[in-house]
């Protein structure tokens, strides 16, 4: 099982170099003295063995060096990213998304060095049957469902991102990201991520969690684009993007507590102040919590001088999430004890020094390893 592994994930290495190298499969397969272009097609598919005298002569016709097909702590040609980034420049992306498949691909290799079974099968990953074609009453009510399912009590932001880990397997990170940055989601054959801007305020960062919990959940039928921005101009970018809020909307607020809390709220305490309350107990954005009590039939939207401008909670310090994860944390750990990565190698993949990362050890309640 870990040769088919290797070999998928070079064969993915060999495609990116090609394709980075502008040639053909049949330009690169007469390069390498191949008798048809379907070796090459079955050497980047993992279903043949890349030997070492032709890796040698495919970094010789790219230009490549070795890292770039072997280096495990780089994702190469795998893992596809959507980002929550309405700001974010190409080369701020493309930085990002390099240093966060550092993260993502560490992660990987340290839990598959560690014989997690989850990595030794092709996992069993729950979908919504999504598509383009169904309405946004389908997707609230596929929240619905998993709010039920889940079990995720009156209060989903609070539960929320522990049952997706559980239920999901899923790998989340909260991490600094740059500003313009809120989030993204990452696929990969084993392994679905989301990364959280942990500086953006709780409530930016229930909802971001909850949109990207979608794309996870919808990618097969409804792969979402690079670039998650609020108003995509594509048709099928829009649609993929309504549907991901209409979905969030509804995960966040279960419709009956909602009506309940509402319909409770102190007479003599105005809309807006009450919006706000009620948002910051929810654990969202008092514009999310407007625009569902709208949705809902419980609210008119002329019933305040300017949603736009609605007081958002005042979030605590404390609600500022740790570093990475805890699970993160304990993988990195644990490798870091049994001799799995050396210390100066884990710092360089994480983008910190080694100070920094001793910190982030103390940030979890973990003893820093003998090497730090």
């Amino acid at each position: 099982m870990e040769t088919t592994k290797q070999n998928e994930h070079i064969g993915f290495r060999v495609a990116a170099a090609r394709k980075q190298a502008d040639l053909t499969q049949e330009a690169l397969s007469d390069a390498l003295g191949f008798k048809d272009r379907q070796i090459l097609s079955n050497i980047e598919s993992g279903k043949r063995a890349l030997s070492p005298e032709e890796l040698v002569k495919i970094m010789e016709v790219t230009g490549l060096d070795l890292n770039f097909f072997t280096d495990p702590y780089r994702l190469v040609g795998e893992g596809r990213f959507s980002f929550r980034a309405e700001k974010a420049d190409a080369e701020m992306l493309n930085d990002f998304e390099s240093q966060a498949g550092r993260w993502v691909a560490l992660y990987r290799r340290l839990t598959t060095l560690d014989g997690d079974p989850r990595f030794a099968v092709t996992p069993y990953t729950l979908s919504l049957k999504l598509g383009y074609e169904n309405t946004f009453e389908e997707a609230a009510a596929a929240a619905e469902w998993l709010q039920r399912e889940w079990e995720l009590g009156p209060v989903p932001s609070r539960t929320l991102v522990e049952a997706a880990e559980r239920e999901l397997r899923l790998l989340v990170l909260f991490v600094d990201a740059p500003d313009g940055i809120s989030g993204a989601a990452c696929r990969l054959t084993d392994l679905d991520t989301v990364i959280v801007n942990r500086r953006d305020n709780p409530g930016r960062r229930h909802y971001d969690f909850a949109h990207e919990l979608f794309h996870i959940l919808t990618w097969d039928r409804m792969p979402p684009a690079r670039m998650d921005v609020a108003n995509p101009k594509a048709h099928k970018a829009k649609r993929a993007e309504q549907m991901a809020n209409a979905f969030a909307s509804r995960l966040l607020f279960p419709k009956d507590e909602l009506r309940t809390r509402w319909e409770c709220r102190d007479a003599n305490t105005s809309t807006e102040q009450s919006l706000r309350n009620l948002a910051k107990s929810f654990g969202t954005s008092t514009q999310a919590l407007f625009w569902r009590l709208v949705n809902d039939g419980l609210l008119e939207k002329d019933a305040v001088s300017d949603y736009r401008s609605l007081p958002e909670p005042l979030w605590d310090s404390v609600d500022t999430p740790r570093t990475f994860s805890g699970d993160f944390l304990r993988i990195l750990h644990k490798s870091l004890d049994s001799g799995a990565i050396s210390a100066r190698k884990a710092s360089k993949v994480l983008g910190v020094t080694l100070e920094e990362m001793a910190m982030l050890f103390d940030e979890h309640g973990l003893s820093r390893p003998y090497d730090l």
